[in-house]
């Protein structure tokens, strides 16, 4: 289950960060205001991506027995995360 799980959440967390590089552009370009707001939205999305990283490395730690438990973690800190960032990027697309 490791071998297929976590590659899969790191290809989303891939993705999420490159279009949080986007929208960081895209706010630079608009203002000083604009960079300010997003900042502190992306905040919350830093926190989420921090403890996605943390329960994935538990994951990474657990026997096979575990991992199921392991993996409601994960996967509620991976919503949380992508909850942040959809938020940064209804806001400033």
């Amino acid at each position: 289950m490791q071998e297929t799980y976590l590659p899969k959440i790191n290809a989303q967390i891939k993705k999420m960060d490159e279009e949080i590089v986007k929208l960081q552009k895209m706010a630079k370009e608009k203002g000083s205001q604009t960079e300010a707001e997003l900042n502190k939205i992306l905040e919350k999305y830093q926190l989420n991506r921090k403890d996605l990283q943390d329960k994935m490395e538990k994951f990474r730690q657990t026997g096979k027995e575990a991992a199921k438990d392991v993996t409601a973690g994960v996967d509620r800190a991976l919503e949380e995360m992508k909850t942040a960032f959809n938020k940064a990027r209804s806001r400033f697309q």
